[in-house]
């Protein structure tokens, strides 16, 4: 994590230090911002604090609450997430849907890192529901699988 402060003054020249805070919110991946005022005449001013994530200069700043599983998961568990990804948008396109109603990311991730093994596993997982599970959980399970027995069979 990076802290950058800031205080911007009530009265007086503001740009400098608006557009230095401007650039910082532009530039990186914020987490959070703590404001306070602080009251002191003709000095008062509002301090912020502006919290950030470390960006690598070849990625795009997640948004606020996402989650880069790139960087979350094992190599090898990132390729199995992103094959299931590329699943639930063929099913989500087919449905006519969106493709969080199939399953979200968090729950793409949870199968892999879980290695789920059955309708039961994957109705387990937050937010996911017996329609849901029935509905899509077979066509997940048969992915995980040749997967998982690919990756046995060169272990």
């Amino acid at each position: 994590m990076k802290y950058r402060f800031f205080r911007i003054p009530v009265m007086g020249d503001i740009q400098a230090e608006e557009s230095r805070l401007n650039r910082t919110l532009a530039e990186n991946p914020v987490v959070r911002v703590e404001s306070e005022f602080v009251n002191n005449g003709e000095q008062s001013a509002w301090c912020l604090t502006v919290i950030c994530t470390e960006q690598t200069p070849d990625k795009q700043p997640a948004r606020e609450g996402q989650v880069d599983y790139k960087a979350v998961l094992s190599e090898e568990d990132f390729a199995i997430y992103a094959r299931l990804r590329a699943l639930r948008k063929e099913l989500a396109a087919q449905e006519g849907k969106p493709i969080w109603t199939v399953f979200t990311n968090q729950q793409l991730a949870q199968m892999v890192t879980e290695k789920v093994q059955s309708i039961e596993e994957i109705r387990a997982l937050k937010g996911v529901g017996p329609q849901r599970a029935a509905k899509f959980g077979s066509t997940f399970l048969d992915s995980l699988t040749q997967v998982q027995g690919g990756s046995e069979e060169h272990a």
